[in-house]
């Protein structure tokens, strides 16, 4: 089963970004976080923390809780030439 949801979010994480014409290494400097674990996360349903996916998330203009509940409304400040590295809450 967590192999299902893991594909499923890295799914949805690259509709989105393609949706938003941001390639993985464009996503991978907004995020902080690797290309190769976005290209894992994406391609292969790799498993990966809460708090990776948040920051791809957030990255793409999404939150993370708007997500699992969801409510999937875009952040109405996202702009991709604005957001250099986004601000994640420890959990």
């Amino acid at each position: 089963m967590t192999d299902n949801i893991n594909f499923a979010w890295g799914n949805l994480i690259r509709e989105i970004r393609k949706e938003k014409g941001i390639n993985i290494k464009q996503l991978s400097e907004l995020a902080g976080v690797a290309a190769t674990t976005i290209g894992g996360v994406e391609r292969k349903g790799h498993n990966t923390s809460i708090q990776v996916l948040e920051k791809l998330l957030f990255a793409l203009g999404y939150e993370l809780e708007a997500m699992v509940i969801g409510n999937p409304k875009p952040l109405k400040f996202f702009s991709a030439k604005t957001i250099k590295r986004p601000f994640c809450r420890r959990i």
